[in-house]
C-alpha cells in the first residue's frame, strides 16, 4: 500500500548581495520513493522588509538523477506586516513525477533584487512511497 512522506530542508541563508541562484539543500529520497506529488517553498527575511518586492524571486528544483529535471516557479508574494515580520503563504505546487529511491533532488532560489535583510529559504517535497 502506497503512503505519502513529507521531506523538508533546513533553513538556508541566501546570497544576500546578488541575484544569483543559491542552493537551499539537496534532499535524498528514501529507498521506497516512487514519485513526487508536490513541493512547497518559502523565502524568509528579518526586520527591514519594506515591500513585497523584497521577497520575490524564483525557485527551481533540479536533479541529475531524474534526467536533468528542471521545475521553475515564482516564489509566492508574501504580505509584509507592520512589525517587519511576514505572513507566510502556504501553497503546495502539484507535481506528478515518477522517481526512484535514493535520487537526489536539489532546490535553489534566486531573489529578484539584492537583499540587505538576511534572507533565507526552505523547501519540502511530498513523495509517494511503496
Amino acid at each position: 500500500m502506497a503512503y505519502r512522506k513529507y521531506l523538508a530542508s533546513g533553513l538556508t541563508a541566501l546570497n544576500a548581495t546578488e541575484t544569483t541562484a543559491t542552493d537551499i539543500a539537496t534532499i535524498t529520497l528514501p529507498a521506497t520513493t516512487t514519485g513526487i506529488e508536490g513541493f512547497w517553498v518559502y523565502a524568509n527575511a528579518g526586520a527591514g522588509i519594506t515591500n513585497v518586492e523584497n521577497r520575490s524571486g524564483i525557485f527551481q528544483l533540479t536533479s541529475e538523477d531524474a534526467g536533468n529535471l528542471v521545475v521553475t516557479v515564482p516564489l509566492e508574494l508574501i504580505v509584509v506586516l507592520t512589525s517587519g515580520a511576514a505572513a507566510f503563504h502556504s501553497k503546495v505546487w502539484p507535481l506528478d513525477f515518477p522517481v526512484a529511491g535514493q535520487w537526489k533532488i536539489t532546490g535553489s532560489v534566486t531573489m529578484d533584487l539584492a537583499q540587505t535583510i538576511n534572507p533565507s529559504a526552505r523547501f519540502g517535497l511530498i513523495t509517494i512511497n511503496a
